[in-house]
């Protein structure tokens, strides 16, 4: 009985953590990309945004849709926050230099 217990309490944390993978870590990981892409591609900047914007939902959809294909939660935040991470530096860069 007790180990039906903490194995539903580890599950329940499981699925909780890949909710907070999927919507935090997704958003958080897709708008420091779209900002990066907006200021990396070579294209007029009101056309860098427009594109970026479009390409924002494809993203969070792939951050989502990987939180809960994950083989474990740990492996779920991996992704946003490597892709936030990446993305974040050039951001960084951009501010330090105005």
């Amino acid at each position: 009985m007790r180990q039906k217990m903490l194995a539903r309490r580890a599950a329940i944390r499981d699925v909780g953590s890949r909710i907070l993978a999927a919507a935090l870590g997704g958003y958080a990981a897709t708008y420091a990309l779209t900002g990066a892409l907006g200021l990396l591609l070579p294209l007029p900047p009101a056309d860098a945004v427009y594109l970026t914007a479009m390409l924002a939902f494809a993203f969070y959809v792939v951050f989502v849709l990987w939180a809960f294909a994950a083989r474990s939660a740990r492996s779920a935040w991996a992704l946003p926050l490597a892709v936030g991470g990446l993305s974040a530096l050039p951001l960084f860069l951009h501010a330090m230099n105005r």
